[in-house]
């Protein structure tokens, strides 16, 4: 199920909470993109042939004015990409995934909602480079969060 807003692809994001499926939010590709990003929120199950970590960072606060904070780019080899942020906020806060690059960064989606683990799935076309890997890192604008586990 898609919807299209100013001309950019809207993926329905699924909550899987305790077993169940509910749906809670929208993931928001860029209008330059024709996505299908979907974002799953939940503990995901790590185990072999599932989840492989990455790393951890912590979140830096931007010069911007907007999404005033940032973690650092983690390798992804692109398909699906896990997050999963601990903050202090009990309030929903928009979560951006964005794909590093030389000179130009890309808004992959937009998560609103609370914090924990994010799968962003369907993020392929965002692997480039001489690596053959995407480089992908959080923007956010809840200035209570403190870091990111990332998985590929």
């Amino acid at each position: 199920m898609h919807k299209h807003r100013q001309g950019a692809a809207v993926a329905v994001a699924t909550a899987l909470l305790f077993g169940s499926t509910v749906t809670t939010a929208e993931a928001i590709a860029p209008p330059t993109r024709n996505n299908t990003i979907q974002v799953a929120i939940g503990v995901p199950e790590l185990t072999s042939g599932g989840w492989d970590y990455v790393g951890t960072s912590e979140f830096h606060r931007n010069p911007y004015p907007y999404q005033q904070y940032s973690s650092k780019p983690k390798k992804s080899t692109g398909g699906n990409f896990l997050t999963c942020i601990t903050t202090a906020n009990t309030k929903s806060a928009m979560y951006q995934l964005w794909e590093a690059d030389p000179g130009r960064n890309d808004n992959v989606a937009t998560y609103v909602g609370g914090a924990g683990c994010l799968a962003w799935k369907n993020i392929g076309k965002y692997v480039d480079g001489s690596n053959n890997r995407a480089e992908f890192y959080i923007r956010t604008d809840d200035y209570a969060a403190m870091r990111v586990k990332s998985y590929d």
